[in-house]
């Protein structure tokens, strides 16, 4: 056998089968006969994936692409037609991207990846400043006038309203002052609802007025020796805003050590008598629920039983049981200038003070007067009176 055999297939590249053959050898003793072969060219197998995409509600699709992996012999992505297509919807949420009616040459055989198209929510920008409210001391922080919506932008410049609901836990009315109030959008469900800003205003408190007045129920009182705390009058203070407020006596202040402030009211409450006095002055200090004072001094006058009106007891009996024990003269005590005398019959003085709270006990330098009529005497030089009548001292 002579020759050199020669194996060929047929020509092309596309998928397919293609004869093979043989040729080239020779032999004196044989006949060479040659079988054909088949070259088979399958499709390559060619990797398309699909590109997760997204877009904004309300805005258009943008176009799906993909990424293609497994050309071949210098092919282009020409090799694939068609479109891919996503599952149906416009809500805020995830989708599904499919194959669509995407397909390849016959030289390749498609492996498809899907993807996912997710449409967000509006996205906001901005929320617009709210103009700063000015709102009244102790205003109801529930009353308040606040803005139901905020004006927003959002990320592809659309304006809209939205509800608001702010949080006024830090806001107190009572206090004048500068707040800042934050709100939490109510944003609907086709809008983005992570990382939210934050709506805010300023609300202004203003200061609170000063009580425009204090008053006193009377302005005079009875002097009362059997009390050493006898009622004026009731404070009343006139304040339009508010009724919460603090009454002081200023200490040190004219006659306040004198009186005292209960309850919002006013008392004599002083055990001395200051004789001669009809006339005091207190001074009262209002301050109310936002540190505003007012202070105004009251002219009290205390009325004296004139010295004629006096009620002047007649009888005692100095038994030391602890009742009717001495005679005296106790409103005397409001007077200045006061002198008290007893005297016996025969006219001589048995007893003499110039302090009205001490009495007569009955007795004479140590001696118990017999029982019987006696002749008292009282006078005080400020009013320039003079009284006289019989005591009678009974028997024990």
């Amino acid at each position: 056998m002579s020759g050199v055999l020669t194996i060929s297939r047929e020509s092309g590249e596309s998928v397919g089968e293609y004869a093979i053959s043989g040729e080239g050898l020779s032999s004196a003793n044989y006949t060479i006969s040659y079988q054909t072969g088949k070259l088979t060219i399958c499709p390559a197998q060619l990797k398309v994936k699909a590109e997760s995409m997204d877009k904004i509600y309300g805005t258009v699709d943008p176009t799906l692409s993909y990424s293609v992996q497994g050309l071949v012999n210098g092919d282009s992505p020409s090799v694939i037609s068609g479109e891919l297509e996503r599952n149906f919807g416009e809500t805020v949420g995830t989708y599904p991207i499919n194959k669509g009616n995407l397909s390849v040459s016959e030289n390749y055989s498609l492996s498809f990846s899907g993807g996912t198209f997710t449409i967000m929510g509006r996205e906001i920008a901005e929320v617009y400043p709210i103009s700063t409210i000015a709102v009244d001391w102790g205003s109801s922080v529930a009353a308040l006038s606040l803005p139901q919506e905020v004006l927003v932008i959002t990320s592809h410049q659309e304006l809209i309203n939205i509800p608001v609901s702010w949080n006024t836990a830090k806001l107190n009315s009572r206090a004048s002052g500068s707040y800042t109030i934050y709100g939490t959008l109510q944003t609907p469900s086709d809008m983005e609802q992570e990382n939210l800003p934050q709506a805010k205003i300023q609300i202004t408190v203003l200061p609170k007025a000063s009580p425009e007045d204090i008053s006193l129920g009377a302005d005079s009182f009875k002097a009362d020796y059997h009390s050493s705390e006898v009622l004026i009058g009731e404070v009343t203070i006139t304040d339009p805003v508010d009724d919460q407020h603090q009454m002081i006596l200023i200490e040190g202040a004219n006659d306040n050590s004198l009186f005292t402030l209960t309850d919002g009211k006013l008392y004599w409450s002083s055990v001395e008598a200051h004789s001669g006095r009809e006339e005091f002055v207190v001074t009262i200090l209002v301050v109310d629920a936002a540190g505003n004072e007012l202070m105004k001094d009251f002219t009290i006058t205390r009325l004296r039983t004139p010295l004629s009106d006096i009620e002047i007891f007649n009888t005692f009996t100095p038994n030391g049981d602890g009742v009717n024990d001495t005679w005296q003269v106790p409103d005397l005590q409001y007077f200045t200038g006061v002198r008290v005398m007893i005297f016996e019959r025969s006219g001589e003085r048995l007893f003499f003070t110039t302090d009205p709270t001490k009495g007569w006990d009955g007795t004479y330098r140590g001696k118990a007067m017999a029982p019987g009529a006696y002749y008292w005497v009282v006078e005080s030089t400020e009013t320039s009176e003079v009284r006289k009548g019989f005591l009678n001292l009974l028997s024990k």
